[in-house]
């Protein structure tokens, strides 16, 4: 059996629907209009299976649309209710909901209703997670909530004296420990809400945080505008600066499957993928291809969904990227081996093989983070056709050199201690 890594290299098409597959992330269907309406929130419990929330047509109204899947988006069994706005959702399950709109409406059958069990009526908040089956935690304007009977009844607990403006993201470690961010600060209780802590942020002082995403106590991200993006891992007593390179637009959501694997999605349409901890970062999707992006899930190392405006919705089975090709048919060896590419010289494609030698016990044996790069003869990098985790196993990757002027270049593997160069030549 072979899979395929393709290079990053996309074509700027107007119409998203004659891009599908030429990122990594296709195109997936659903019954929101694609000329009007947008989708806010994104909630899968595995690959196949999970909700979205967006905007339906009624008439001449336009109103809030739930969908469900369970084949990955192939088909979606979808519901209207209410009106449309902004709205965010949770899911703790398939069938236990709140959506956060001022009035928290509440579902155990996994359709939202009408009822409102609680308004919020000095801060409207619009924001809400929860951190177990019966507890839930919502900010608004100034205002933080607290739910201990799944979202039935609801109090306030936010710290006096302290404004803190409208909250952006809720992160719940466990049912006491929760961070909650606005755009200039970050607050953290330990203890469900009795005490508080004001973190500081990093001094940045013209950007506005919009996300946050904490897995641990210790290790988490904030964003915000300007694609910023930074990292704790001793719970915001320093900060690591993680953004790639800079451009103007703001990353609305943020998703981590776990410390290595985490990706983000701007207001431009851009989607970036990491698998180093935010180390590297690489831009699946270039601005402007896509719509305002509104959320981004990952839901393992290599199935993800990110949804925008205009009824957009993608996904990718492959971490971002387009294929991989690894033969399992030839025997592994026990060093690293990049071998030259074939055809060389070449125009404008060639392909590299390289392999990953096997590492211990193969029921215990890690990921590894591979990195195949192409530079120029000055040394200039001009391409990542590679950066990723993966197994032990014999790879091949296709380079298009589409765009690049005939000359000399080199490729360098990078994987674990190994790091091999070789040089190929493009004649046009």
């Amino acid at each position: 059996m072979m899979r395929k890594i393709n290079l990053f290299f996309l074509l700027v098409i107007t119409l998203p629907l004659l891009i599908h597959g030429q990122n990594g992330w296709n195109w997936v269907s659903t019954p929101v209009d694609s000329i009007k309406r947008h989708i806010w929130d994104v909630h899968f419990f595995s690959p196949d299976t999970g909700w979205f929330m967006g905007q339906g047509q009624d008439g001449v109204y336009t109103r809030l649309m739930f969908g469900f899947t369970i084949d990955g988006g192939i088909s979606w069994d979808s519901k209207i209710f209410g009106f449309g706005a902004d709205y965010t959702v949770d899911f703790w399950d398939k069938l236990l909901s709140i959506k956060f709109d001022g009035a928290f409406n509440r579902t155990v059958d996994g359709w939202i209703t009408d009822t409102k069990p609680f308004v919020d009526t000095i801060g409207f908040a619009a924001e809400g997670k929860f951190a177990s089956a019966t507890h839930v935690y919502a900010g608004g304007l100034n205002t933080i909530l607290k739910s201990i009977d799944s979202g039935l009844t609801w109090s306030y607990i936010q710290p006096e004296g302290l404004e803190f403006g409208r909250i952006f993201g809720v992160s719940p470690i466990d049912t006491n420990i929760v961070y909650f961010i606005s755009g200039e600060k970050l607050l953290k209780t330990s203890d469900g809400g009795i005490n508080w802590e004001d973190i500081s942020l990093p001094p940045n002082h013209n950007v506005r945080y919009r996300y946050l995403k904490f897995l641990t106590e210790d290790y988490g991200w904030i964003t915000g505008e300007f694609r910023t993006i930074f990292l704790t891992t001793n719970g915001g007593e320093s900060w690591i600066n993680q953004c790639p390179p800079v451009d103007y637009d703001s990353f609305n959501k943020f998703d981590a499957f776990d410390e290595h694997t985490a990706v983000a999605v701007s207001s431009a349409g851009a989607i970036f993928w990491t698998n180093d901890g935010g180390e590297t970062w690489i831009e699946q999707v270039p601005k402007e291809i896509y719509p305002m992006l509104t959320d981004v899930q990952i839901v393992t190392r290599e199935v993800a969904y990110a949804v925008g405006w205009y009824g957009t919705m993608l996904k990718t089975t492959t971490g971002g990227v387009t294929w991989i090709e690894e033969d399992n048919d030839i025997n592994i060896t026990n060093k690293y081996e990049l071998k030259q590419n074939y055809p060389n010289p070449f125009n404008p494609t060639t392909k590299i093989k390289f392999t990953i030698p096997n590492v211990g016990d193969e029921n215990i044996r890690p990921l590894q983070t591979v990195k195949l790069i192409i530079y120029d003869i000055l040394g200039r990098e001009v391409a990542t056709l590679v950066n990723k985790h993966l197994t032990p196993g014999n790879y091949e990757v296709e380079f298009n050199a589409e765009g690049l002027s005939s000359g000399v270049y080199y490729y360098r593997l990078e994987a674990g201690s190994c790091s091999q160069t070789k040089k190929m030549i493009l004649l046009r």
